[in-house]
């Protein structure tokens, strides 16, 4: 497969070709790129019948079963029906003078057509003059134009050499004539009633032979729907009316309505991620297969499986994935870039049944002679780069619609869930059929080999305990925060309706109708869309954390990729568990949960209102705690593990001073840098930053208090007899205070893991603990939110313990994740 390593998203020439596609001109590779097609080596374009409709514009009938005499049969229909000059009429009230009209019409067409050399671009032009004619409703000019475009585009079909191009510009060229001519008769007939309408249309292409390497063999014997790709430009300007203006997928055309629809969300990814998700699909499909799920036996159980795949913006699609997705089916750009001429589209639309070799990676499936299993796939291109939520709506209200599946699977490009994930799933809303969302855990793609990597390590910990800790609670209430958009399930009848307007409240509703909070509140929609489904008027829908699900994805791999990921996430989130916390009475008065049912989702009421408590206070806890702490007792000469007594007062209160002025600086620069700018934009600073802040300011309570008296005691424990070793007490005149998430961490959540077999986890704790301190200023600051964070500090430790008396140790867990946690034990001789 030809690779291409472009990778742009911000082009310079993306406003100017944007306009360009509202005129209908499209957006022309240049001939030595690698997304060009090059030579085909089959000729013809099948092209199905349509309904009989006096508006619809005549198209040629080709024969499915001899596709070598197409193209012939096109160019002989094309002949055998000679073009009409239509009337154009400009005074009804004399006959005469319409005929001179309609000769000297004509003439004038013969001497445009003869005047201006013929080519694909100038028919494109002339084309695109006729649709803003049409726009402004001068519509015999708009005529005029169809015709001179369409005459064109038959004189240059006749010259062109690539035969699968040749077929695409003569139906072109039979659509914008017919146009002209359905326009001609309403122009007629005195403009009775409104201009008529479009009509929506659908190409097809013949993919014999023109697969690439990795993609399965297809012949001519193979059956309609796995050798002929279709391609719809889609116009509708509002998504919802998808289906009302006459757009069908071909599984509805069909006859068919699969259970299982999987959306995977794409921006400007790269081939090997797009490869990487499709394959992992396809194993999915194969497993659901091999396990017999009712409505999923037998060999076609593929077809009640489709895949659909929305790319948000053309400009911004990466070139070498669309390179790989025209080598497997999904995708044509001559066919796009010509029959979207004259047509204001929205999105483009590719269906095809594509069938992946088997292999590791793209290079070695080359070579592979194993073929996973047919999979429907519906390729969207959106036209303009308008959001992920955007995608979303394109695949729930026209897509989703239109099938009513079953389920729903949503995924993004690069996630790549592991063979038995969408069956595990399915499986827990097919056994209980209250639920109507589930989500698997997302783990770090590959993280041993990148334990040495701080944010790797940091991140990698964080999803296991999230996923340990987070999602396993919630799910034991019936109620999880957030299902990702990466990788979550849902009953589609569950949130259909209400929950999903809520979801795409954002899109619908003008932003200075929404105001400052849901404008911030719909940055996490996710989240609003799990709570609507929990509140759902007259239902009981819950949802369900399924742990052996598991999909892997890639995570930021530098601070300032990690700082801009959770900047789009925190201020969202944070606004969303307002939003639920202020909505929860729904859950009690409109809900049909049961009395148990309600009692427990109050706990974990007070849960989450306590989590957003300690979140928005965390960053000046940390400062307090920081003070009290480590500055106080280096004053007062508390520490015991340390001596400070013997440093002048004088020198204490300088460096007391000059650590809350670098504490001060790292806390304005943070602010300052992060008032107008993204992450990306002052990368340098950020790594300075965090690499002064971790180290001797964010870091101090840890690294002052906590290294000194674990040395100590460990030194002290392992000098002792063994017969003293249980006899070792602490003083009740010293208090031993751990205040931390890590007491949690490193006993809590480390048991945890271990429990679920989590080792590797564990390795990474250390890493997380020290960037966590940063985190909790940085990420508040860049979001305007307080990440949920916590602090690691030992302190009143004395080197030396008399013995005889009690061992007090308190927990004072301030961790804004998991909300506040204090307890106390003792420990008797």
């Amino acid at each position: 497969m030809r690779q291409n390593t472009s990778n742009s998203r911000d082009s310079d020439d993306d406003f100017n070709q944007q306009n360009n596609a509202l005129l209908g001109v499209p957006v022309w590779q240049d001939s030595n790129t690698d997304i060009q097609n090059g030579s085909y080596l089959e000729a013809g374009t099948p092209h199905r019948s349509a309904p009989d409709n006096s508006r619809q514009p005549p198209r040629h009938q080709y024969s499915q079963s001899n596709p070598s005499t197409r193209h012939h049969y096109a160019q002989q229909q094309l002949e055998q029906q000679p073009y009409q000059a239509p009337q154009m009429v400009k005074n009804v009230a004399n006959p005469n003078r319409v005929l001179e009209d309609v000769h000297r019409q004509r003439q004038s067409n013969a001497i445009a057509v003869n005047a201006v050399p013929a080519t694909t671009e100038e028919a494109f032009r002339l084309i695109a003059v006729g649709v803003t004619a049409e726009g402004e409703k001068r519509y015999e000019s708009a005529v005029r134009s169809f015709l001179d475009g369409g005459e064109m585009l038959c004189t240059v079909h006749e010259q062109e050499t690539d035969m699968h191009v040749r077929s695409l510009l003569n139906q072109k060229a039979t659509q914008v004539i017919a146009w002209a001519e359905t326009l001609n008769r309403w122009i007629e007939s005195s403009r009775v009633g409104a201009a008529p309408k479009r009509d929506s249309f659908k190409v097809g292409v013949d993919m014999v032979n023109r697969l690439g390497t990795c993609a399965g063999p297809v012949s001519s014997h193979s059956p309609a729907e796995l050798r002929t790709m279709y391609y719809t430009p889609c116009a509708n300007k509002v998504v919802s009316n998808f289906t009302n203006e006459g757009y069908r997928l071909h599984c509805i055309e069909e006859g068919r309505s699969p259970q299982l629809l999987v959306v995977i969300t794409m921006y400007n990814e790269d081939e090997v991620e797009m490869y990487s998700t499709l394959k992992k699909v396809a194993n999915n499909i194969e497993h659901i297969k091999s396990k017999k799920l009712p409505g999923y036996e037998g060999d076609d159980s593929w077809k009640n499986i489709l895949v659909c795949v929305v790319s948000d913006g053309r400009t911004k699609a990466n070139k070498g994935t669309l390179a790989f997705l025209r080598d497997v089916g999904v995708f044509d750009e001559d066919a796009m870039n010509i029959m979207m001429v004259g047509v204001d589209v929205q999105c483009h639309v590719f269906e095809f049944c594509v069938q992946l070799k088997k292999g590791k990676d793209i290079a070695d499936s080359i070579a592979s002679k194993h073929l996973y299993p047919p999979t429907q796939v519906v390729f969207a291109l959106k036209e303009h780069n308008a959001g992920k939520l955007n995608s979303h709506e394109w695949y729930f209200n026209a897509f989703a619609e239109q099938i009513q599946p079953e389920y729903t699977v949503l995924l993004d490009v690069g996630t790549m869930p592991t063979a038995r994930a969408f069956y595990l799933l399915l499986a827990a809303m097919e056994l209980d059929p209250q639920v109507g969302g589930t989500c698997g855990e997302i783990a770090v793609d590959r993280p041993i080999p990148h334990l040495c990597n701080w944010v790797i390590a940091a991140q990698h910990f964080e999803y296991k305990i999230s996923n340990i800790m987070d999602k396993s609670l919630e799910s034991v209430f019936g109620f999880i925060s957030v299902l990702p958009g990466a990788f979550s399930a849902y009953r589609y009848k569950a949130i259909r309706g209400p929950p999903l307007q809520a979801y795409f409240k954002s899109l619908t509703t003008p932003m200075h109708e929404l105001g400052a909070f849901q404008g911030n509140m719909y940055l996490a929609e996710d989240r609003i869309l799990c709570f609507e489904l929990l509140a759902r008027k007259g239902q009981r829908w819950t949802m369900q954390y399924v742990k052996d699900a598991i999909a892997r994805t890639d995570v930021p791999t530098d601070l300032t990729a990690l700082i801009g990921q959770r900047r789009r996430w925190l201020n969202g989130s944070f606004f969303a568990l307002v939003y639920t916390i202020l909505n929860w009475g729904r859950v009690y008065t409109e809900s049909n949960h049961s009395y148990i049912r309600k009692f427990f989702l109050c706990i974990q009421y007070a849960y989450m209102t306590a989590n957003v408590g300690l979140s928005w206070i965390l960053p000046a806890n940390f400062f307090l705690v920081t003070y009290y702490l480590v500055i106080i007792g280096f004053l007062k000469d508390n520490w015991g593990y340390i001596p400070t007594d013997k440093i002048s007062p004088y020198a204490k209160q300088i460096a007391v001073q000059v650590f809350s002025l670098l504490y001060g600086s790292s806390f304005l620069v943070q602010l300052v840098a992060g008032l107008g700018n993204k992450p990306k934009h002052i990368k340098y600073l950020r790594v300075r930053q965090s690499h002064f802040s971790n180290c001797p300011i964010h870091n101090m309570p840890i690294l002052s208090t906590t290294s000194p008296p674990m040395v100590a005691h460990l030194s002290r424990a392992m000098s002792m007899p063994s017969s003293d070793f249980l006899q070792y007490k602490m003083s009740t005149a010293k208090t031993f205070h751990i205040t931390s998430p890590s007491i949690s961490t490193v006993w809590h959540r480390g048991a945890a893991a271990l429990i679920q077999w989590e080792c590797t986890s564990n390795i990474s704790e250390v890493r997380l603990v020290l960037l966590r301190t940063t985190n909790a200023n940085a990420y508040a600051i860049v979001a305007d939110h307080v990440e949920n964070n916590g602090f690691f500090v030992f302190s009143h430790v004395p080197t030396t313990l008399p013995s005889g008396d009690d061992y007090f140790l308190r927990i004072l867990s301030m961790d804004g994740h998991h909300g506040a946690d204090t307890s106390c034990f003792s420990i008797r001789s």
